[in-house]
């Protein structure tokens, strides 16, 4: 279970956009509110919804659809904010002991018709931030992470993100770690209730392999209700695309 990889994914959408901010200033902006994530997985997709009440109660599911393989072991944890904030200091110096605390229990979830669940619940939490992994038989790592602050969102997966900025200089990023040399499909669809909005770029690699795609000029970003972004490779045209969304 790449949880360090996780988070970092995670952590560097934020930072890309200068997106993380401390978690005190987060927990006043939370109270009340509701966030859902999408990620494509190494098999199928992971969909990830938190919530926090007016007392600071966070409750949160995630669920993975598309499965091929029937076995799997991970879990889901509300609020990692001490994890975050490890990754943020550069320490990636985590023991065992810590990180299976820090990241609640592995449990082993055998999917029906491709499909599992998990829920959790967390008494103080005040933040709607949560993260997810699980990994097959075969190593294939379905994960997906939600991060907000202060109209600042992000949702990644093992090592893609879609961060969004909607204050000041608003912005959507997609960053995601392809083929080196080759060509990608980027879309991005922003709906508010003033309407929908498209983008779409043609963009090729470099020789390291990452995409990166910042679009300044969505409008009225601070009243989106849902944020979607994919990249498909053109390249070789029968890998599937990767798909984010974030929604609340």
């Amino acid at each position: 279970m790449r949880t360090s990889s996780v988070l970092a994914a995670a952590a560097a959408g934020f930072l890309s956009l200068g997106l993380l901010a401390s978690t005190a200033d987060a927990a006043q902006a939370t109270h009340g509110r509701s966030l859902v994530g999408t990620a494509t997985c190494d098999q199928g997709q992971a969909r990830l919804a938190t919530t926090v009440d007016a007392a600071g109660t966070e409750r949160g599911t995630v669920t993975l659809t598309g499965l091929g393989s029937r076995r799997w072991r991970g879990g889901l944890q509300l609020n990692p904010a001490a994890v975050l904030a490890k990754v943020d200091n550069g320490d990636n110096k985590l023991d065992g002991a810590e990180l299976k605390a820090m990241m609640g229990p592995k449990k082993v979830y055998l999917a029906k018709h491709g499909r599992i669940s998990a829920s959790a619940k967390m008494r103080g939490s005040r933040s709607l931030d949560a993260a997810a992994s699980f990994t097959g038989p075969s190593m294939d790592i379905c994960s997906i992470t939600l991060m907000a602050d202060r109209g600042q969102y992000a949702v990644s997966g093992v090592m893609d993100s879609l961060a969004v900025r909607t204050g000041y200089a608003p912005a959507v990023q997609l960053a995601a770690m392809g083929e080196a040399h080759h060509r990608y499909l980027v879309t991005a669809t922003v709906r508010t209730k003033a309407g929908v909005q498209h983008r779409t770029f043609i963009r090729r690699t470099g020789t390291v392999g990452v995409l990166e795609v910042t679009i300044r000029d969505f409008k009225g970003l601070a009243g989106f209700t849902e944020i979607t972004a994919s990249a498909k490779d053109l390249t070789v045209t029968d890998l599937p695309a990767e798909t984010f969304s974030i929604a609340r």
